[in-house]
Order: structure tokens, then C-alpha cells, then sequence
């Protein structure tokens, strides 16, 4: 792969290349795949299309297939990414590979002479013994002194831990939902702030990366602190508008019978509600009230009107006192609900701020689930207001079009 002039230097191209070659952030290997090659092409002799079923079942073979290539060079990218001396990745050391897959992939296309660009994710473990995933690009071309490839890989550990993280954390919003209304709110708040904040601690370690170079880059670093302002910003305006962006919109409504979810949600909360020796009675001047919702989130509002008149009866020291829910059609075009509860009722003048984000009565409490609650009713076309009872206690009352015919 050496280009030189009639005096024996390097070419200015051959030079160009070096530089970019040691300059790349990319980790670059160029390796002769000389001695690979034939070995490859006469096992697929031998074994025809069955060798990529025996190099999967074979790791031992794809081990000593890999030997047989040899680093010509590696760039400083290179050297750091795999944790080891250049020395030693020019001595056919090599990274220990946790998942041999994408390699069965790479050695038959060789063997069967196919496409000369191959990509895939690795894993690797490195010199220091960690683990890392790499997109790892590979690029093969016959030259006079035999095959060649440039091989560039990009760690992408960072990614795919970032990944996993929100893998199991949707995992995780899933398991809530089958369990339990009641968690839904801590699950929102998760779920759209997660993002934001995922993104400035990686894009702060992203930053460091570039002032840590040999070489800082301050351009790309004051690019990856402009972005972790933006998402701080963010994160500023998803508290602040919770209304707006605490709910999730992509589950499609269907019918649900709002008395039998009432009945249920208070069987939900019985164990809270032995607890405070309390009571929860549910009346209705209907049998079933069909409304247009998604189950799990209107039992989300349900849930939550519930728990906060037993912790209102609670702080009153009315334990033992009433929560009552109330479900009226009157036989018109909407369903009337109320839970109203015995406790110390809401401060003068605060019924409507009850609504806002970040607002509670309870210092205890966050004060979103009265926000989201109401953003969901709004979103189903519905809507939500307070008031104390003239006896002592709130009362909750909101309303929801009735879908009369399935």
C-alpha cells in the first residue's frame, strides 16, 4: 500500500493519507488480509454454502482465521480506543471478541467473494479488560502487494449502554402499568424528563472527551456545553409546562365502563384504605357509563382523586373518615363524577391553583398529579374543578362525553 516517488519518498498523496490516517477521531487499522484470503476461499471449496454454518457452530476456527490477519498499522484513535500499545496491535494482538455473529458474517463474504464493504456492531473486550461496542466498518482492496483492508471502528458504548437504559426503562413503564395505576405519575415524570437528562450527562462526558484530546477541540466542546444548556432549558419547560408534556398521547382510546373502573380503582387503594380505617363508598344513578379513554389513564385520574381525599382525611385527623364518589348521568350527554372527601378542605382562594404544576397543598407532594390528571380529562374533551364543602372537606368534580352506542 506504500506509494512513493522516483526517489524513493512518500508521494503527496501517500502523505495526505497518513495524515488523515493519524488524524482521524475514527480508530483506523489497515491490515493485509494476504494470508486470510486463501485460506477462506479453499475452505468454501471444501464446504461450498455450508461453511457459514460451520464457522457459527466453530469459534475455535474463526480464531484462527482471524490470526491470519495482519495490522500493518493503527492511528492514535486506534491505540486508545483498544487500550493496548501500538506495538502490540502490530504483533497480531488482538481485542477479545464477546460475539462472534457479525464475524461468521465478514469471513464468508471473503470466502464467498462477495460485496468488498462490510459494517456491523462488535463487542469487544479490551486491553484493560472492558467491555466496549464498536461500529466497526471494513473496506477490502486487491493491491500489487497483495489484499488489503481499511478498517474503521467508533465506539458506540456510550450509545448502546444509553440504549439499554431506555430499554429498560420502557420495560419498566410497562411492568407499572400492569401493576398499578397509581404509579403512573412517578412513571410520567420519568419518562419525559429522562431524555433531557440522559442527554447532559452523556454530552457532558462527550465534551470532557474533546478537552481530554491530545489536541483539545474548544469548537466541538462549546457545541456539546451550547447543547447541554438547551436540554437543561428543557427539562426547565417540561417542569413548568406539565400540563402540556407530563402525559402520553400514543395509546389509542377506546370505551370503558367509568363505573365498573371506579369500583375497580377503589378496590385498587383497599389497602390504604384498611390502613386509615377509612371508608369508600361509590354511588350511581346508572348500571355502566361509557366513555371514550384509555383504561389506564383514567384510572390514573381516579386513583389519584382518591389518594388525595384519604391523605386529606388523613392530615385532618379524620382517619376513619368518608371518601365518597359520586357517578351521574341524568340521562344526558355527559357523565358527572365526583370523590369528595372529610378532611381540611383547600386554602381560601386556591381551588383553581390546585391545577397548576408543581402546586400542592401538601409539602410532601410534588403537585403533579392533579395537573396531569386534568390534562388528561381535557385531552378525553372532558374538565376538572374543586371546591370545599360547606360541611367541611373538597369535593372534585369533573365531567366526560358519554359514547351511547358501541
Amino acid at each position: 500500500m506504500d506509494r512513493r516517488d522516483s526517489d524513493g519518498q512518500a508521494s503527496g498523496t501517500e502523505q495526505r493519507y497518513k495524515d488523515i490516517f493519524e488524524r482521524s477521531h475514527v480508530a483506523l487499522f489497515e491490515q493485509d488480509l494476504s494470508a486470510l484470503r486463501p485460506e477462506l476461499r479453499r475452505l468454501h471449496g471444501e464446504h461450498g454454502d455450508r461453511l457459514r454454518t460451520i464457522l457459527q457452530g466453530d469459534t475455535g476456527l474463526i480464531t484462527s482465521l482471524l490470526q491470519k490477519i495482519r495490522v500493518v498499522d493503527a492511528n492514535d484513535t486506534a491505540v486508545r480506543m483498544l487500550k493496548k500499545s501500538r506495538a502490540e496491535l502490530l504483533r497480531a494482538s488482538r481485542p477479545i471478541v464477546v460475539d462472534w455473529l457479525p464475524y461468521v458474517e465478514l469471513l464468508a463474504a471473503i470466502a464467498e467473494g462477495g460485496a468488498d464493504r462490510w459494517e456491523q456492531v462488535v463487542t469487544l473486550i479490551v486491553g484493560d479488560g472492558s467491555v466496549i461496542k464498536a461500529i466497526c466498518g471494513v473496506t477490502m482492496m486487491d493491491g500489487d502487494d497483495g489484499v488489503h483492508a481499511i478498517v474503521a471502528m467508533h465506539d458506540i458504548t456510550d450509545r448502546e449502554r444509553l440504549r439499554e437504559l431506555t430499554d429498560l426503562t420502557r420495560n419498566e413503564l410497562s411492568r407499572a402499568e400492569r401493576m398499578s395505576a397509581a404509579g403512573m405519575l412517578s412513571v410520567s415524570l420519568a419518562h419525559e424528563l429522562g431524555q433531557p437528562v440522559s442527554s447532559i450527562a452523556i454530552t457532558a462526558a462527550i465534551g470532557a472527551r474533546y478537552l481530554e484530546q491530545d489536541i483539545p477541540d474548544l469548537a466541538a466542546a462549546k457545541r456539546a456545553f451550547e447543547r447541554i444548556k438547551t436540554s437543561a432549558l428543557r427539562a426547565g419547560d417540561l417542569m413548568h409546562r406539565t400540563r402540556e408534556q407530563l402525559v402520553r398521547r400514543d395509546r389509542a382510546p377506546c370505551p370503558v365502563d367509568i363505573v365498573g373502573l371506579a369500583r375497580a380503582s377503589v378496590t385498587l387503594l383497599e389497602y390504604e384504605t384498611m390502613l386509615d380505617a377509612a371508608k369508600i363508598s361509590v354511588a350511581s344513578d346508572c348500571e355502566v357509563a361509557i366513555v371514550l379513554a384509555d383504561r389506564i389513564e383514567l384510572q390514573q385520574v381516579l386513583v389519584n382523586l382518591i389518594r388525595n381525599a384519604l391523605r386529606a382525611n388523613r392530615r385532618s385527623a379524620r382517619s376513619r373518615g368518608h371518601v365518597h364518589i359520586s357517578i351521574q348521568t341524568r340521562g344526558g350527554p355527559e357523565v358527572a363524577i365526583s370523590v369528595s372527601d372529610q378532611g381540611g378542605g383547600l386554602p381560601p382562594g386556591q381551588e383553581t391553583r390546585v391545577f397548576d404544576p408543581l402546586f400542592s397543598t401538601d409539602p410532601s407532594e410534588m403537585g403533579l398529579g392533579l395537573a396531569i390528571s386534568r390534562t388528561i380529562l381535557r385531552d378525553l374533551g372532558g374538565e376538572m374543578i374543586a371546591h370545599n364543602n360547606p360541611e367541611g372537606g373538597a369535593t372534585f368534580n369533573f365531567t366526560l362525553p358519554l359514547r351511547r352506542h358501541l
